[in-house]
């Protein structure tokens, strides 16, 4: 693998967008095939080391057709696993970095709005990673919202907040969650797919898997109205959901759904279900 830098200099914000799609455009023969763009970070994937060399050398002939020049003492070559985008990248799978994960680890107990909305931030970016994330995270959140059910961005950023005993073993819980070190694996659309599902009082949660080694983890909140829903509704929107948005599973060669709430099955094999 090869992580690329390239020089560029940028005159406004706009120069950030407009060089992204200049990239993808040069590259748009090669990204997904053997190479990811991000700005100006290019990571460069192989299934073999010869493979990888002429990778690197099509790539690098491309660039250089289109004018574009090559920081090389900002090149890392010929390795097995690259720091991109914050996080560790493999050929075994992606995991968080550590120096990222520690940032998180380090963090003091939120005092204000701007502290809770930065922890918040930070550990969100890896929820991936971590098993019912939106769960884990409610009684933070909850903090976001003012009287009246007013957010944050209402409120000032400098409003001292007090964290009450759920969010303090939240906070906890999500550091905690972040130290295990999950890897998560590359999908194989050959095999078959495992979708666990679950579903709480507020919120869904879903792991997406194959061999019980995980390839994503899932989760939101629930609306206000779907608060209201009946359980066996709630466990279905979680499946419905989590189909839905990894819409890619659709073709599949075999998707395999576990829930633990067993009326659901019972509904399921039913004669007469509801549209609802």
């Amino acid at each position: 693998m090869v992580n690329t830098s390239l020089l560029v200099y940028h005159s406004d914000l706009k120069c950030t967008s407009i060089f992204q799609r200049t990239l993808d455009d040069i590259l748009r023969n090669h990204i997904g095939r053997r190479c990811f763009v991000y700005i100006d970070d290019i990571i460069i994937f192989s299934k073999d080391k010869q493979s990888h060399l002429e990778d690197i050398k099509i790539i690098f002939e491309t660039l250089c057709d289109a004018n574009m020049k090559v920081q090389v003492d900002k090149c890392e070559f010929l390795k097995n696993h690259v720091e991109f985008l914050g996080f560790i990248v493999s050929e075994n799978g992606i995991k968080t970095n550590p120096a990222k994960v520690e940032a998180i680890t380090n963090f003091p107990t939120p005092k204000t709005l701007k502290d809770l909305r930065s922890f918040l931030g930070l550990s969100g970016y890896y929820r991936r990673f971590v098993r019912d994330y939106a769960k884990l995270a409610k009684p933070l959140t909850n903090l976001l919202r003012g009287e009246g059910g007013q957010t944050s961005k209402n409120i000032s950023k400098k409003t001292q907040i007090k964290l009450n005993s759920d969010a303090i073993e939240a906070f906890n819980k999500i550091k905690s969650a972040l130290t295990e070190e999950v890897m998560l694996h590359y999908p194989d659309f050959t095999k078959e797919f495992q979708l666990t599902t679950d579903a709480s009082e507020y919120a869904l949660g879903a792991v997406l898997a194959q061999n019980d080694r995980p390839i994503m983890f899932i989760s939101r909140t629930l609306s206000k109205a779907e608060e209201n829903y009946a359980t066996n509704e709630k466990e279905m929107l979680a499946i419905i959901w989590a189909l839905t948005l990894r819409n890619y599973l659709y073709g599949s060669v075999k998707i395999k759904i576990f829930t633990d709430h067993q009326p659901l099955t019972y509904a399921l094999s039913s004669k007469t279900i509801t549209t609802k």
